[in-house]
């Protein structure tokens, strides 16, 4: 398959390289015959999807009992899943809700050591129609140190709006923009625990409440991680 639509990553724990096809985006395949020939090619579209879970690039959360399978911040540092599950004011388990910002989230499903945070490289990321929303809510933090950029918000009339993001670094108190979500005692990295206070933060942006988002285009910043990502208002009745 030659190179695909989506953006690549490149972790010092993994290949350079890894390319991924982005839901709703196109790609191609060659069909080889044989030694050095090609019967054809042809473009293929993929399935849209407003789940973000289909985004998820990166494993950043890793078991006391396998602690150097992810790569947070592009070493092998990870949250630890079960610090996360013991976690105050709110424990992140696998599908669990929590409230911030006055916006409702699902951590991500994923087990331990699947890919369960979106890395932002500029990709677009459909989001769910709904009216009325004034706010969209970002739960994650960033790594190696506080990170920023600008998320591109495009409404279903066409039209188009930017916000800043601001993300705290995952071992400092958050500041200003990011509201506490978790905070935890310890990381996980490859060759044991780390004592330190982590967090999880969340982060919003607002939107026009007169008009429905369709999708959000993030900024090009590996080092900026979403687990999840809410809005207020009500399901749209066009979607």
């Amino acid at each position: 398959m030659p190179r695909p639509s989506g953006p690549a990553i490149s972790t010092s724990s993994g290949p350079a390289d890894i390319w991924r096809v982005e839901p709703g985006s196109t790609a191609s395949v060659a069909v080889v015959s044989g030694p050095g020939a090609t019967s054809g090619s042809a473009q293929f579209t993929v399935g849209a999807s407003d789940a973000l879970s289909d985004y998820s690039n990166d494993v950043g959360v890793s078991p006391d009992t396998n602690r150097g399978c992810g790569a947070l911040d592009n070493g092998t540092d990870t949250y630890s899943a079960d610090a996360l599950a013991t976690a105050s004011p709110q424990a992140l388990t696998p599908g669990a809700r929590v409230t911030a910002g006055g916006l409702t989230f699902t951590w991500p499903r994923a087990q331990s050591c699947q890919n369960d945070n979106v890395r932002a490289l500029g990709q677009t990321v459909l989001l769910p129609h709904r009216s009325g929303a004034g706010q969209i809510g970002f739960l994650g933090a960033a790594t190696d140190g506080a990170h920023s950029g600008t998320v591109t918000i495009h409404y279903t009339d066409g039209s188009t709006g930017t916000a800043k993001l601001a993300q705290s670094d995952w071992g400092t108190t958050p500041g200003a923009g990011n509201t506490l979500v978790s905070a935890m005692t310890y990381r996980n990295q490859a060759l044991g625990r780390q004592d330190h206070a982590f967090y999880v933060d969340e982060q919003s942006v607002p939107v026009d409440p007169e008009k429905v988002v369709a999708s959000i285009t993030l900024p090009t910043d590996k080092d900026m991680h979403i687990f999840a990502m809410a809005q207020d208002g009500v399901p749209s009745a066009d979607h």
